[in-house]
């Protein structure tokens, strides 16, 4: 059985969500330090929950901003962590760069035994489900689409693991049921394909959608910081 913590878990999905990501859009994956570095050929540039000794954090940030220059033009450059001791060193090097502090990953983790399925729902609204290189998820009303959502699975310690991504609902469909539908429908494939857990990283106004559903709130834990591409741009000439 695993002894990682649920945000620990939710990291290792993260790591292999946006890795298989760039590599089925043919873009670049490495791993260093325990942790995953992709490029995408759409610009998107990440750096996932490396452990880098203090020591070592600003070669480090040297190497992988040495990675992204040969790769511009870039969107936007993102780094992850939830090493609580390199979290400052790591901050450091990144802030000489230019990188700005962002939010800090707000995980939320859902037992699935616990999954609430019983909810009010418009009616007529359907949740369809496809396969390719993850489940996806539309919710559709009326022959339109209104909400979207990712199931990626990966083992972790031999166990599968679910994680839930890009929830979206639009805005004139808000507070209807559909997220929490959504939810439920991921959760519901995650315990059938033997998952113990499903997790994910939740905005606030998210919060309530997955708390229907039953997913419970660890709170933030580690840090981001993002640099934009043309910022990136500036430095680096």
């Amino acid at each position: 059985m695993s002894t990682r913590s649920a945000a620990e878990l939710g990291a290792a999905n993260h790591q292999s969500f946006f890795a298989a990501r760039a590599e089925v859009s043919g873009g670049i994956v490495r791993h260093e330090h325990g942790g995953t570095v992709v490029v995408t050929p759409q610009g998107e540039a990440m750096v996932l929950f490396p452990t880098v000794p203090v020591e070592a954090a600003a070669e480090f940030v040297d190497e992988q901003l040495a990675l992204f220059g040969r790769h511009r033009p870039l969107s936007e450059i993102g780094v992850w962590s939830l090493d609580a001791a390199g979290i400052p060193a790591l901050g450091a090097a990144l802030a000489e760069h230019g990188f700005d502090w962002g939010w800090r990953p707000n995980w939320m983790v859902l037992d699935v035994t616990r999954l609430v399925v019983d909810h009010p729902r418009p009616s007529g609204l359907v949740v369809a489900e496809a396969n390719d290189h993850w489940w996806r998820y539309e919710a559709r009303l009326d022959g339109a689409t209104v909400g979207r959502a990712i199931l990626h699975l990966c083992e972790v310690d031999g166990k599968p693991v679910g994680g839930l991504y890009d929830m979206e609902v639009d805005d004139d469909q808000r507070r209807r049921g559909i997220g929490t539908a959504l939810a439920v429908a991921v959760g519901e494939r995650a315990r059938d394909l033997g998952c113990r857990s499903v997790v994910l990283n939740a905005t606030g106004p998210g919060e309530p959608v997955y708390r229907r559903a039953g997913f419970a709130k660890l709170g933030e834990q580690g840090q981001t910081w993002w640099l934009p591409g043309d910022r990136f741009d500036q430095r680096v000439g």
